[in-house]
């Protein structure tokens, strides 16, 4: 089974959160960034004030039947990297393809 690799920050999700900033997350030692394909993401803190990171994932056309076949998404955390707490189905705007 095959990761979903991230996508760059999509414009619409920059719009949606003005105050964030954008960073690039580095690989694990010893792995280059080509072989890990390591997230750009958006810092900042959610409008209740919570700080947050948001990376941004497109899955391939195999891995979005598996999904509609019932399959699902594991979200596996890597400390002490980012702990992602949320999950969330968000449509693509046209600047965002």
């Amino acid at each position: 089974m095959s990761s979903m690799i991230p996508i760059g920050i999509p414009p619409s999700a920059v719009r949606n959160n003005p105050t964030a900033r954008a960073v690039h997350v580095g690989p694990p030692p010893g792995i280059s960034d080509d072989d890990c394909g390591t997230p750009e993401v958006l810092v900042g803190d959610s409008e209740e004030g919570y700080p947050f990171f948001a990376d941004y994932w497109r899955p391939t056309s195999g891995q979005l039947q598996t999904l509609i076949d019932g399959g699902y998404l594991e979200l596996r955390q890597y400390v002490p990297r980012m702990i992602m707490h949320s999950l969330t189905v968000l449509p693509a705007e046209d600047d965002d393809l």
